[in-house]
């Protein structure tokens, strides 16, 4: 069938059970955003998301639950969420004004917001939104249960490698023997089962002793009902090169 299922990481376990607290939000969204000037091959940029893809099992990662347990499902093939917009702005006698822009970033915020399904899949969307002829936002919006900090830096380094091979395939080779998420997975599922977690813990133990510090929260007061969405970050890197996405 194409689909090999492994254990979820301690990680994504605890991040399964908050999304199911409000699920579908984007309180854990990884977002970057990108402004690209110059000329861009959009045929060349969906191909590069499709291969990077390909080169990383997480990437075609769902969590799915069977029998009460949380699965990691890797699919062979998981369909690619890639849009190309175009800004209000390129319609006929449309000036790109002030209005505009924050039209255009309103469209990327929303697009932004729209939650995952993690038993379905994909947990990243990509939004190429088309502003003026040699310039355009690239929108990426991963799912926390697939990527954090140090994984999205990858990402976008092997995008430009893949984006460069796609265009015209002078590129350098590409090195296509990442690491799998799934070895992790596999490692830390025997340091959890082995002695090595107790002497691993024991270490922690003696090395925090005396640090701990109690943390004091207000008990009179009522909590407020905040969309947690509101918590988020966004990269944004301007002036890029489309040349050297």
């Amino acid at each position: 069938s194409g689909l090999v299922r492994i254990p979820t990481t301690e990680f994504q376990q605890r991040f399964c059970r908050l999304d199911s607290l409000n699920p579908g939000g984007a309180a854990f969204h990884v977002r970057i955003r990108l402004e690209l000037k110059g000329a861009l091959d959009v045929d060349a940029l969906a191909r590069a998301v499709d291969r990077v893809a390909t080169r990383n099992e997480i990437l075609r990662t769902t969590l799915e639950q069977r029998d009460d347990q949380i699965w990691q499902a890797i699919h062979a093939e998981l369909p690619i969420d890639f849009r190309f917009l175009v800004s209000g702005a390129l319609l006929p006698n449309a000036p790109h004004s002030d209005a505009q822009q924050l039209a255009d970033q309103a469209i990327l915020d929303r697009e932004g917001q729209e939650g995952f399904s993690l038993s379905t899949g994909p947990m990243f969307r990509v939004r190429l939104l088309q502003l003026e002829m040699d310039r355009h936002w690239l929108a990426i919006t991963l799912s926390h249960g697939i990527v954090d900090g140090w994984s999205t830096g990858l990402f976008l380094q092997q995008l430009q490698e893949e984006y460069e091979r796609a265009l015209n395939g002078t590129g350098k080779d590409v090195d296509h023997s990442t690491v799998q998420f799934s070895v992790y997975t596999k490692l830390e599922q025997h340091l959890l089962s082995s002695s090595e977690k107790d002497v691993r813990l024991a270490w922690w133990e003696k090395y925090l002793s005396g640090v701990w510090m109690p943390l004091t929260l207000p008990q009179d007061r009522v909590a407020s009902v905040t969309d947690a969405s509101d918590a988020r970050a966004v990269m944004e890197i301007t002036h890029l090169d489309a040349e050297a996405v």
